[in-house]
């Protein structure tokens, strides 16, 4: 699988690139967010971990999810990562795949060895007979159990077709 970035706004080459590149990979459906979701930096990369992104203050301080300060979300920056991070994993889970069956989700490994982003993808699927959900990278070996996830904000169960649809 190949990922790409485009970052900037309200640019019509930005576009055209995204859905040459959709069209190029065949895809069926895709998901995107609606909001944005911080500056386009990347913690690690462009600036030191546990920093502020020096080129954009306006994101000091706040959660890049929810855009919230800090300290209004109501935990810790690591413990709201993780919860993101799991969160994420539910929502593919709940919106994409059907109840049985191994799943490539669209999240990446939250592990960063050496400071930089770890890139494999997280592999998931639903665990019998209850609504567990177990989840792997299969790069790094991190795994887990995601139990307690319905009903949450995360939770896409239940939504129909129009749910998802954008209106007119």
């Amino acid at each position: 699988m190949r990922c790409e970035r485009w970052i900037g706004r309200d640019d019509d080459g930005i576009a055209i690139a995204a859905l040459a590149f959709v069209r190029e990979h065949g895809a069926r459906s895709i998901g995107m967010i609606d909001r944005i979701i911080g500056c386009p930096h990347e913690e690690g990369i462009d600036y030191p971990l546990g920093a502020s992104c020096p080129q954009c203050p306006l994101w000091e301080g706040r959660d890049r999810w929810a855009g919230l300060p800090v300290h209004d979300v109501g935990a810790p920056p690591p413990a709201l990562n993780l919860a993101l991070h799991l969160g994420a994993i539910v929502a593919w889970m709940t919106a994409v795949v059907a109840e049985e069956g191994v799943e490539v989700t669209n999240v990446f490994c939250r592990r960063r060895p050496r400071g930089r982003r770890w890139r494999g993808q997280i592999v998931a699927r639903f665990l019998p007979p209850d609504e567990r959900i177990g989840w792997a990278c299969p790069a790094c070996g991190d795994d887990g159990i995601i139990d307690g996830w319905a009903g949450s904000p995360w939770c896409w169960s239940g939504l129909t077709q129009d749910d998802h649809a954008l209106p007119n």
